[in-house]
């Protein structure tokens, strides 16, 4: 599918949505990605529409197979419903696209979202070496005290086996959101 046609496609669903004024930001936009990004992530995510949102997701992966953010996104969906499996497939996919000027921060934010999913279904040495990766690239601006704390949880943790202390205390520290 050609990028003109995935445009078309947006801009109708926009349109049909009754959101004019994101179709006139598509329409300006030289990619769409980032357009159907936006939609999905404001109007539908944050909206815990979850279905709207993958779909618009979708849409910002057609345009652009490698918005590891778009993958990133997806990933947080499937983490919010419980089907970490999925949730970690997004992850995956996200963390090989991860570049440009943000690159560090972007990895930070897969590793750390993954390196969750692991912890929840199990995989505790996966999970380590994921937040271990994460501790070994942060930045300031990526983890502030919370979150560093928050991921020094984590990382006993899968380093211990679980306990489900630590996922509580998790899930306060990141209030059951990504950092990012």
């Amino acid at each position: 599918m050609q990028e003109q046609d995935i445009q078309k496609i947006i801009i109708c669903e926009l349109e049909r949505l009754g959101l004019q004024q994101e179709a006139v930001f598509c329409a300006s936009l030289g990619s769409v990605g980032l357009a159907a990004y936006k939609v999905a992530v404001q109007n539908f995510l944050y909206a815990n529409d979850f279905n709207n949102a993958l779909k618009w997701l979708d849409y910002a992966i057609l345009s652009r197979p490698d918005y590891y953010q778009a993958f990133y996104r997806k990933g947080e969906i499937y983490r919010l419903q419980g089907l970490y499996d999925k949730a970690i497939i997004d992850y995956t996919t996200g963390l090989k696209f991860v570049g440009g000027p943000d690159a560090i921060n972007g990895l930070c934010w897969g590793l750390v979202e993954r390196g969750y999913c692991f912890l929840k279904v199990g995989r505790y040495d996966e999970a380590l070496g994921d937040f271990t990766r994460a501790m070994q690239n942060k930045t300031d601006t990526y983890f502030g005290d919370k979150e560093f704390g928050g991921l020094e949880s984590l990382m006993k943790q899968a380093s211990t086996g679980g306990t489900n202390k630590l996922i509580g205390d998790t899930n306060i520290a990141f209030n059951n959101k990504p950092i990012y």
